[in-house]
């Protein structure tokens, strides 16, 4: 998976905007930019589905880390690699909450932290809901 955060960089979504993708009805972009995960799959479910399962897996504990995080370096650790995963994906609106909390720094306010943890918690539940969709019809 750390190559394709590293490609995503490079070739997805390097200033952390939200990309456009495929549309989710008439809510704007769909939570996963599914045009982007086929750059890397080359149209392939199988492997889409595989990395879509490694993401799921790995999201709450990511999350986990994010709201256990004691210090900065915890913070932006958690907040950094949140980011990167959600890229690797193409889960633009999640990847732009984990920019903002890595941007805030974190873990000495613990209401800014708090706040920032609601953001990619909501973020992260409309991704799963999104995601586990997805994986059913691969």
């Amino acid at each position: 998976m750390q190559s394709l955060m590293s490609r995503s960089r490079r070739h997805g979504d390097p200033d952390g905007g939200v990309k456009t993708g495929t549309t989710c009805n008439d809510r704007g972009p769909a939570p996963i930019d599914r045009a982007h995960l086929a750059r890397y799959t080359l149209g392939d479910g199988a492997l889409e589905r595989e990395i879509l399962e490694l993401f799921l897996g790995h999201l709450p504990n990511i999350i986990r880390d994010l709201g256990l995080a004691e210090t900065e370096r915890d913070w932006h650790m958690a907040a950094h690699a949140l980011k990167g995963s959600a890229r690797a994906v193409g889960a633009w609106r999640l990847a732009q909450a984990a920019e903002a909390a890595e941007r805030l720094g974190g873990a000495n306010d613990r209401e800014a932290a708090d706040a920032a943890i609601a953001r990619v918690a909501e973020a992260s539940v409309e991704v799963s809901t999104h995601v586990a969709g997805l994986i059913a019809g691969l």
